[in-house]
């Protein structure tokens, strides 16, 4: 694997959100909507529960995104029967949900979509992905295929019933650093990272649900790594638990 110098600039720049099947036109800030209720309001007093992903009971689907007009602060895509709309929160089952801020330590490192397009079909962007991988570094065609399926698998994670790893490997200076640099921009909340402890991982996948991109690691170094490698192991299966005490 070799770095492919190109001037030509990516198609794909930004992470593309999971919801985009259902969107039909591109999706513009315009207003921003919150709860409209008075101050005095019961609604004012539900528990805010902050989230940067849920399946509200009348089945909307909620993704945090990045503030298109103001990177430093997040909100809501909230998309119904193909039609989306951004909202800085939403009620939900007696609670107040409301976006994970872009201060919350650790989250300030995740990256987030700060738009939303539709992208037609699942095949066409598979191989838009593909492209976009190609263009980047030089990988097989079927490798390229590969990488994508994983792009798309982070969207979907939740609902399968095994969790997938990816690994990359190659002698040095053949480009890996540069293709996760690459997946960092295009996966589902990607933190990238170049050395990160088993108490750091487990906050961050417990308090959200990040694609891990960890870059020049090895799993036999010592004995430390083997146990953060079993510890990501123990959740191949949504019913295993990893637990720990506070």
């Amino acid at each position: 694997m070799r770095t492919r110098n190109s001037s030509a600039k990516p198609a794909v720049t930004k992470p593309v959100t999971k919801k985009n099947a259902r969107l039909s036109h591109p999706i513009h800030p315009g207003r921003i909507h919150t709860s409209g209720k008075e101050p005095n309001s019961p609604k004012n007093c539900l528990p805010e529960v902050q989230i940067d992903f849920a399946e509200l009971e009348d089945g909307s689907l909620v993704e945090i995104v990045e503030d298109p007009t103001d990177p430093n602060h997040t909100l809501f895509a909230i998309s119904r029967r193909r039609r989306i709309h951004l909202a800085g929160r939403v009620e939900d089952r007696g609670r107040m949900l409301v976006p994970i801020p872009r201060n919350a330590i650790g989250f300030s490192d995740v990256k987030l979509p700060c738009g939303i397009l539709p992208y037609k079909s699942v095949t066409r962007l598979v191989f838009t992905l593909s492209w976009f991988i190609r263009r980047a570094v030089d990988v097989p065609d079927e490798y390229a295929l590969l990488l994508s399926a994983f792009v798309l698998y982070g969207w979907v994670a939740d609902r399968l019933p095994t969790a997938v790893y990816l690994s990359v490997i190659g002698l040095p200076q053949s480009g890996k650093t540069t293709l996760l640099e690459l997946l960092s921009m295009i996966c589902r909340q990607p933190l990238l990272v170049s050395d990160i402890s088993q108490a750091a991982a487990y906050q961050a996948c417990s308090n959200f649900s990040p694609t891990l991109v960890i870059d020049e690691i090895d799993w036999r170094a010592s004995r430390t790594l083997s146990t953060f490698r079993q510890l990501l192991r123990a959740g191949i299966s949504p019913s295993s638990r990893a637990l720990r005490v506070r």
